[in-house]
């Protein structure tokens, strides 16, 4: 496993190709406050927070994505095949 310096470093030689984001830290003792009777429910709000939080920086990264319908792929294919005179 690689230690702080080491993956410095690693940045350091790659970092062309590498995207770097500090934030500040998450508190977490106002979620543990607001949901200190459940613990599955507190563990289910921080994970949602996590999951919206990396994708935000994902979609800024990246930019979007194209969505395409489901089976689209199926319906270009059978356009496909009526236009060109097939059953």
């Amino acid at each position: 496993m690689a230690g702080r310096l080491q993956k410095f470093l690693i940045i350091l030689v790659n970092g062309r190709n590498t995207y770097v984001q500090f934030d500040k830290a998450l508190r977490l003792q106002p979620l543990l406050e607001e949901y200190r009777n459940s613990e599955e429910l507190a563990s289910r709000k921080l994970a949602r927070l996590l999951r919206t939080h990396f994708r935000r920086v994902r979609q800024a990264v990246l930019g979007t994505r194209p969505v395409a319908p489901p089976h689209a792929g199926r319906r270009s294919v059978a356009h496909t095949g009526r236009k060109a005179g097939r059953p």
